[in-house]
């Protein structure tokens, strides 16, 4: 759950400019901006880097709980799965030991997937 909330704000702080961006055009019921470099200059000149992330803190109370909720079932959904072909097959899926063992895994997994 810890790495999906920290993939959230990273996300989240990537791609929030491009909103705000978008979000500028679309209330852009004065005529002020003349299309998206229009924005990204205007914003910049008026409000520095920091006009690219206006609101961003707000967003991110809503973003970490739920991209954490979101990768925390994906996996658990993941081990649910290893974990029942596991005990169909009577066989280790996943491993902690490194090197040769990789190997092993992908090529059950491979037979898993070719065997459905």
């Amino acid at each position: 759950m810890v790495a999906g909330a920290i993939a959230g704000v990273i996300g989240g702080s990537i791609t929030f400019p491009l909103d705000t961006i978008k979000t500028r055009l679309q209330n852009n019921a004065k005529g002020e901006y003349q299309g998206i470099v229009d924005v990204i200059r205007k914003t910049y000149a008026r409000e520095g880097v920091r006009g690219f992330y206006k609101g961003l803190p707000a967003v991110m109370v809503g973003i970490t709980p739920e991209k954490a909720i979101k990768l925390g079932g994906t996996c658990q959904s993941y081990k649910s799965s290893f974990l029942a072909l596991e005990s169909a097959r009577g066989q280790s899926v996943v491993r902690r030991e490194t090197g040769g063992e990789w190997t092993r895994t992908i090529t059950l997994l491979q037979r898993s997937i070719s065997d459905h």
